[in-house]
């Protein structure tokens, strides 16, 4: 949800050609290579031992969507930490995420919530928050409604382009009030003073989910209107592309 790592280290390369350099007078001196982080880091926080038994499963289902999504998008070097931080998971859903920055995710798992389903929201989870961090290295999250609107639109995109799965919060307004709300948010398209709060989890007369289903909207049209643009192509456009005309 909001956005708000690691190939092993080449260090046995480096030290072949540090050693090449000593032995051979006639070559500069080769320059220390900087240790590569690995592709991926998991880290499961689970003082209570909530998730016990759960943990290599997890991990695969992680590493699982990490592996496609390292080939269609800039991932490596990602830290994904896993709590049972009840305060993170989205109500009825039993997972919830967020993007900290350009290399940081946390992802949050009801323990009470069953193989089956967290085998699925999991990793839908997992692949939305990693388009954030791909995201997060090009033109960044954003500042204003409109960039935060598509921001996760396209990690929803995402999600759904790899494992079909269309979360309720995508779809959580009606066609008439879609358009409604549409029409509300272009007021505050440009404005980074937006209430995120109220826009994507809904408080006082806004309902739940509201900018997650516009953002959604905005683009499903955006890819109707170019045949072949896929959430990974898409990873780095700039949100003006995307505004309502």
């Amino acid at each position: 949800m909001r956005a708000h790592p690691r190939p092993i280290p080449l260090r046995a390369l480096a030290l072949a050609l540090l050693l090449s350099s000593a032995c051979n007078d006639s070559s500069p001196t080769a320059p220390e290579l900087p240790p590569r982080p690995s592709a991926l880091t998991i880290v499961i926080s689970d003082p209570n031992g909530a998730l016990a038994g759960r943990e290599d499963a997890i991990r695969q289902w992680i590493q699982d969507i990490f592996d496609t999504a390292a080939r269609q998008i800039s991932v490596s070097g990602t830290i994904v930490t896993v709590t049972t931080d009840l305060g993170r998971v989205i109500p009825g859903w039993g997972v919830g995420g967020f993007t900290l920055n350009a290399a940081n995710v946390e992802l949050a798992v009801d323990p009470r919530l069953d193989d089956a389903l967290l085998a699925q929201r999991l990793p839908q989870m997992a692949a939305h928050e990693l388009h954030h961090v791909a995201r997060y290295r090009g033109p960044g999250y954003g500042q204003t409604l409109l960039e935060a609107l598509v921001s996760e639109g396209l990690a929803d995109h995402y999600a759904v382009d790899l494992l079909a799965i269309v979360p309720p919060w995508s779809r959580a307004l009606s066609a008439s009030d879609l358009e409604l709300w549409l029409e509300r948010a272009r007021e505050e398209l440009d404005s980074p003073g937006y209430d995120h709060g109220a826009w994507f989890i809904g408080r006082g007369t806004m309902p739940v989910w509201a900018g997650y289903s516009i953002g959604f909207e905005l683009v499903s049209r955006y890819r109707a209107a170019h045949p072949g643009a896929t959430a990974a192509s898409l990873v780095d456009t700039p949100a003006e592309a995307f505004r309502p005309r």
